[in-house]
C-alpha cells in the first residue's frame, strides 16, 4: 500500500520525528516481533497529510522562538 502521506522537511527531520515517535510508541507485537497493532502516532505518519504538516510547523515555531529568546 503507497503511503498517503507526503513529508515536506529534510531528512534530518524525518529521522527526528520517527525517532521521537518510536521513543514513545505503542504498537503491539506478536510472535516473531510481527506488529498486531499501530499504535495512533505511527498510523497517523502515514495517513494524516495534516499531523505531519502540524508536527513540522511545531518544530520550526519551537526553533524559531528559542532562537528569539536566545537558547540553543
Amino acid at each position: 500500500m503507497a503511503a498517503d502521506v507526503i513529508f515536506h522537511g529534510n531528512q534530518k527531520e524525518a529521522f527526528e520525528i520517527v525517532e521521537a515517535i518510536q521513543h514513545n510508541c505503542g504498537c503491539d507485537f506478536g510472535p516473531g516481533n510481527v506488529r498486531t497493532s499501530t499504535c495512533a502516532p505511527h498510523d497517523a505518519l502515514i495517513h494524516d497529510q495534516r499531523y505531519v504538516n502540524g508536527l513540522l510547523f511545531v518544530r520550526t515555531l519551537r526553533l524559531q522562538l528559542q532562537a528569539e529568546e536566545g537558547k540553543p
